[in-house]
């Protein structure tokens, strides 16, 4: 509503853009009075109206969020009655005034400039912007708390809401609560200003064009010489030199894991051997030289078992 979206703005903002321009001279006088009444056969919207609906209508920003589209760019008048007639003249009149208040009503105009620079302001942060801080109480009389603990009773509240219910979704019925902060309101500033056209003059096509801002913001590095981790990066993403484990600046990363060189980065290179024993990993360290770290636990030979003093069971034949 603060910003002509919807509600009593809205349409100041409608009349204003669709206000009829004084005829500067004589000619332009009769012009107007050889126009046909509003509504009747003949008639046409304005021009900057219907370039208006064509650019919202190819807006697919809208319908993502929620935006009621008019469903015809001209008037709906049937081509003959259920009777097999022609429709009548007052019929056509009125249906043509239905679907133009319809359309009026769905149409969302531009936003004057000052107005448009502080929400651009606010989406980009050069305006500040302080939440709303909760106001603490007066202190209330004795006579100011007996009635509000009245006001408080039970038998207030059963009358007014009923029994006492469990858990229930009404909270949250118009949407979850969020706690206001500038991100949040960052989100809902941005998402107003994908529905507000901008609106230009065409010199070449004499017509008014119409654009909108996307929904989704420009990425960009938000950390402080970003461009710097990608020094060490060539053009197909391969890195050329060992990395260090620290950030720009000279701080180490914490959250990083120690780098491992592969056999292969160190310049090993296998030693081949005949009828050398397979290994389930796609490489053995050892045919490397990389020695191992021996586990705690025992190892048993394949096969192997404990001495025991039972001497084995014959087998009956």
């Amino acid at each position: 509503m603060a910003y002509g979206r919807k509600g009593r703005r809205r349409k100041e903002l409608m009349s204003a853009l669709i206000a009829p321009d004084v005829p500067a001279n004589h000619t332009a006088v009769e012009e107007a009075l050889q126009r046909p009444e509003n509504y009747e056969d003949g008639w046409e919207p304005p021009a900057i109206v219907m370039e208006l609906l064509k650019s919202q209508q190819n807006n697919g920003i809208l319908s993502q969020l929620n935006i009621r589209q008019v469903k015809h760019l001209e008037p709906p008048i049937p081509k003959k009655a259920i009777w097999g007639d022609g429709i009548a003249k007052s019929r056509r009149r009125n249906i043509r005034k239905d679907w133009y208040t319809d359309m009026i009503d769905h149409l969302l105009p531009p936003l004057p400039d000052p107005d448009l620079g502080i929400l651009k302001g606010l989406v980009s942060g050069e305006i500040p912007w302080n939440p709303p801080e909760w106001r603490t109480p007066v202190n209330l009389s004795e006579r100011q708390k007996k009635i509000r603990r009245l006001t408080r009773s039970y038998l207030r509240t059963l009358l007014k809401d009923g029994p006492v219910k469990g858990p229930t979704f009404k909270p949250y019925t118009k949407g979850r609560p969020h706690v206001i902060t500038r991100r949040f309101m960052q989100r809902i500033w941005r998402r107003t200003l994908c529905l507000i056209p901008h609106m230009e003059w065409d010199e070449t096509a004499k017509k008014h064009i119409f654009t909108w801002d996307s929904a989704k913001p420009t990425l960009r590095l938000g950390i402080p010489g970003g461009p710097e981790i990608f020094e060490d990066v060539d053009e197909q993403g391969k890195v050329t030199t060992t990395p260090t484990g620290l950030l720009p600046g000279g701080i180490r990363d914490k959250g990083r894991k120690p780098y491992r060189e592969t056999p292969f980065e160190l310049g090993l290179e296998p030693k081949h051997e005949l009828n050398e024993q397979r290994s389930n990993r796609p490489h053995d360290l050892a045919t490397f030289g990389v020695k191992q770290k021996r586990s705690s636990s025992k190892s048993y030979e394949k096969g192997s078992r404990m001495p025991s003093d039972k001497s084995p069971r014959k087998r009956d034949r």
